[in-house]
């Protein structure tokens, strides 16, 4: 969790119970609900907005941050186009991945979001803040390394797309996040064996 006095130590555990009940209750609305469209963007509006209400009165610090990358040359395999690496008492889960083409000729593209471990001598990039209340992040997004991290356990997701302009965005359904605890990273690497160029960024909530 950021770096908070008491008394926001307790408003923030308060509002995490509220928001995983919140979660408890779209999943379960999902599943026996409508799978109309209108009807599923209603219960996503509906939930949303409630999600907002409690960030809003309990957590006005919102300790929402993004890390971003822009217009960078990268070659299948051989290096995460990025790596989020949480606290090592710390928690966060992952709000949104996005990933734009920026090629000067039509070429496939597949990036795998996946656990990793290790690497040595990251150069990491100072967090965004979604708002200017938060503290400083705790997480570290890292653009480049010495030595990469090695990639565990099998992919969570892809991206893949054209990226002659091609994009692909990728926001969990509450419940489907990517959570992050004590040291853990998360990196995205290309898999395809063309040398494309991409911008892309991430958006992560701290617990």
């Amino acid at each position: 969790m950021p770096s908070l006095d008491s008394s926001q130590r307790q408003s923030a555990a308060y509002a995490e119970g509220l928001k995983r009940e919140l979660r408890r209750h779209y999943r379960a609305a999902t599943r026996r609900g409508s799978s109309a469209f209108d009807d599923m963007l209603r219960r996503s509006r509906e939930f949303w907005a409630q999600y907002d209400e409690i960030n809003t009165r309990y957590c006005p610090w919102d300790p929402v941050y993004s890390g971003t990358r822009a217009g960078v040359t990268q070659a299948a395999s051989t290096a995460d186009l990025w790596t989020l690496s949480v606290g090592s008492t710390g928690q966060l889960r992952i709000l949104e991945s996005f990933v734009g083409g920026e090629s000067t000729a039509s070429a496939v593209a597949r990036l795998a979001m996946q656990r990793s471990t290790g690497g040595a001598t990251p150069t990491n990039q100072t967090p965004e803040k979604a708002s200017t209340r938060s503290p400083s992040a705790v997480a570290t997004f890292a653009t480049t390394w010495t030595t990469q991290p090695t990639l565990s356990g099998n992919p969570f997701l892809f991206h893949a797309f054209n990226t002659f302009g091609g994009t692909d965005r990728w926001v969990p359904q509450p419940g489907e996040e990517v959570y992050l605890v004590n040291s853990e990273i998360l990196s995205l690497r290309p898999q395809t064996a063309t040398s494309n160029i991409y911008s892309a960024h991430v958006v992560w909530e701290e617990m």
